[in-house]
């Protein structure tokens, strides 16, 4: 079964995982193989089907808090790493900017491109107007 999974990772930040993968025996009662974050490590560095490089395990700081909030109220500046409080050389990528979500490319909510719309310059009133015979 685990020659059947791939994995490719770069800097990923995990938090919160005590087991990174199971693999049960055929009636799912009894655990055949757990791995734990060094493991996984371990295993994706000898594996040729897939690499983790750089992983971490640790706790990861945000800008706001957004975890025990509807998912419908999300938007894009809420999955800013605060930078301040993380404390790891891993929190960069390679190209030198913050690993995680890049949120300058998440859709704006519904509710944001319409307040956007509704806050934007408005058409002049005689733009709107029907076009006459005359014009």
């Amino acid at each position: 079964f685990s020659e059947s999974l791939a994995w490719s990772g770069v800097h990923n930040w995990y938090r919160g995982f005590q087991k990174f993968r199971t693999i049960n025996d055929s009636l799912g009662f009894s655990s055949l193989e757990d791995l734990d974050f060094e493991s996984w490590r371990e295993y994706w560095t000898l594996e040729e089907q897939g690499y983790e490089e750089n992983a971490v395990s640790k706790e990861i700081f945000w800008q706001s808090t957004w975890q025990d909030k509807p998912y419908s109220t999300f938007a894009p500046d809420q999955f800013k790493l605060d930078l301040a409080l993380i404390d790891d050389d891993r929190v960069y990528s390679e190209d030198g900017t913050p690993v995680g979500v890049l949120t300058e490319s998440l859709p704006i909510p519904f509710e944001y491109r319409s307040l956007k719309r509704e806050t934007g310059v408005q058409p002049p009133l005689e733009s709107l107007a029907e076009p006459t015979l005359d014009d």
